[in-house]
């Protein structure tokens, strides 16, 4: 697989297709499901490796504090008094002038997401 399918549904197993069918019928049985063999795992590296090789080298970092604020007014086991911040990579896929943009356009990323 070199680019990603239009439809997610191609992704699925045929278990994670009768699981997806139950969301569209109506209400799930559980609001929330945990399955295993959703994903065939040769399907799931090959998007992975698609990923690795398409977007990943266009990731920036970004880091932000987490507010002060948002520890100290914890009510129970707040003992740290360290400053924290949040370091991630990242890209901007809701910009079309974004790089990363435009690469997940050409992988079919952008329609597989919508």
């Amino acid at each position: 697989m070199r680019i990603f399918p239009a439809e997610f549904s191609q992704l699925l197993s045929e278990r994670g297709r009768k699981i997806a069918a139950s969301f569209v019928k109506g209400r799930p049985k559980r609001a929330f499901t945990l399955a295993e063999d959703v994903f065939n795992p040769a399907t799931a590296r090959a998007c992975l490796r698609i990923l690795d090789r398409n977007i990943y080298p266009l990731l920036r970092k970004m880091q932000s504090p987490i507010p002060s604020d948002s520890i100290s007014s914890m009510k129970a086991n707040y003992s740290e008094k360290l400053p924290k911040t949040l370091r991630v990579k990242t890209c901007h896929l809701h910009s079309s002038r974004c790089a990363a943009y435009a690469k997940a356009k050409e992988i079919n990323l952008i329609s597989l997401l919508r």
